[in-house]
């Protein structure tokens, strides 16, 4: 049955003793402890670097320390390292080391009784009658696994609480060889749905590195994911003016929010994609430009056509020159979807002639009166249409006709072969 939480209710003439004051100190220890370890993950607060001491190093002497810092262990208790503290063979004693190997580096929390009463006030039958409780630490090295996290029994070995240091190398002979693992390997976190700014009026709240630039380099790593609701800007912010854009953007093209701003580079590793607002589709890259090529490579150069059409010569003429006259035309697709008629041509040419048959010809022959002069002609070719679906057409001249009057043709049609150059508006 979980215990209850109380605090000591004090009136005048209340009669206290040792346990009362005992009490006192253990409901704001649980306090505190719980608090620290329900708003934050375990780990290191500050310092308690693993690796060569730097003034040992000046004299040509290799001695691993940790440095001074602070670190929560799993159960809430701060962990406060004042002095550095060297990884030598007295420590290694200590746990007790008798072979080579990799052994993890942990600083574990530890108490004990200390600072004995004053002269004249010390109980003779009370060997452990001290007046305080010291809070300290232990340097564990253990092999292969941590120590396991049970309970709050202030045990170096069994139930042990700790927080990883590091990796450390041992010879045969207790010597550290070095350090795998230099840099700490579990920090302190925060166990919150929302961090509040203490001003409303606040610009920024920074996440920041002891040393600046961060060495070794460091990173903030958000699980399982990371929603920003207004914009985000990667590395050092940079304004963006209108006069840096060869057409400046319209406001709808830059909203209020979801922006982001790189100031280096970019790496995918998995597939990018982007919302195509022509397929209304998400597109990958691959797609992407793929359509973005079929756009753009028209602009970049014509698109050349070529084809051939038949015409059908009417009996109908406009004037009196026993030709007949028409104009044909047909249909042109193109990936080029803003035409520069002035720059886009249209040339066609005849290739062939169908005559009538041999009846039809010779009464024909039979009902000349002028001398015989075929004509083909072919002017007037133009191009128009938009989006992609152009018409080419070309007026003709053929004939002649017998007579005027019987209006027999002496071609029954012909043949055009036609090709076309269109070009796209820069």
């Amino acid at each position: 049955m979980p215990k209850p939480i109380e605090r000591l209710r004090y009136f005048d003439g209340e009669y206290l003793r040792s346990d009362d004051m005992a009490a006192e100190q253990a409901y704001h220890l649980r306090m505190r402890r719980m608090l620290n370890r329900e708003l934050h993950r375990f780990g290191v607060a500050r310092g308690l670097q693993l690796g060569k001491s730097p003034d040992a190093q000046k004299v040509g002497i290799d001695l691993y320390i940790v440095t001074p810092g602070v670190a929560l262990d799993a159960l809430g208790r701060e962990i406060v390292v004042e002095a550095a503290q060297a990884i030598d063979s007295a420590l290694m004693l200590r746990n007790e080391l008798q072979n080579p190997g990799q052994y993890q580096v942990w600083l574990c929390y530890s108490e004990r009784p200390a600072t004995p009463p004053a002269t004249g006030f010390q109980a003779c039958n009370l060997d452990d009658a001290m007046t305080r409780w010291r809070e300290d630490f232990e340097i564990v090295l253990v092999e292969n696994k941590p120590p396991a996290v049970t309970d709050a029994v202030n045990l170096p070995r069994a139930g042990l609480a700790g927080v990883p240091l590091g990796v450390i190398q041992i010879d045969s002979a207790l010597n550290v060889l070095g350090v795998t693992k230099e840099h700490r390997e579990a920090y302190v976190g925060v166990n919150a749905e929302e961090i509040d700014l203490p001003e409303r009026d606040l610009k920024e709240t920074k996440f920041r590195h002891a040393t600046s630039p961060p060495n070794p380099r460091s990173w903030l790593t958000v699980q399982p994911n990371l929603a920003v609701l207004a914009n985000e800007t990667i590395g050092k912010d940079y304004a963006l003016p209108d006069a840096d854009f060869k057409t400046a953007p319209a406001t709808t093209d830059i909203p209020d929010e979801g922006n982001l701003k790189l100031a280096a580079s970019l790496f995918v590793k998995g597939k990018y994609f982007q919302w195509d607002p022509a397929t209304t589709k998400w597109l990958t890259l691959d797609e992407l430009l793929t359509a973005k090529m079929k756009t753009l490579l028209p602009t970049l150069m014509p698109d050349v056509q070529a084809g051939a059409e038949s015409v059908v010569v009417s009996n109908t003429t406009t004037a009196g020159d026993k030709l007949a006259r028409g104009t044909h035309t047909f249909s042109i697709s193109s990936l080029i979807k803003n035409l520069d008629a002035s720059t886009s041509r249209l040339v066609v040419g005849v290739s062939a002639a169908k005559l009538h048959g041999k009846k039809d010809l010779n009464t024909w022959r039979n009902n000349i009166t002028d001398t015989l002069k075929i004509t083909f002609e072919i002017g007037n070719a133009t191009i128009t249409g938009s989006g992609g679906n152009y018409t080419g057409s070309f007026d003709w001249v053929a004939g002649p006709f017998s007579n005027a009057d019987a209006g027999d043709v002496f071609i029954e049609s012909f043949s055009v072969n036609w090709v076309v150059v269109l070009k796209a508006t820069p």
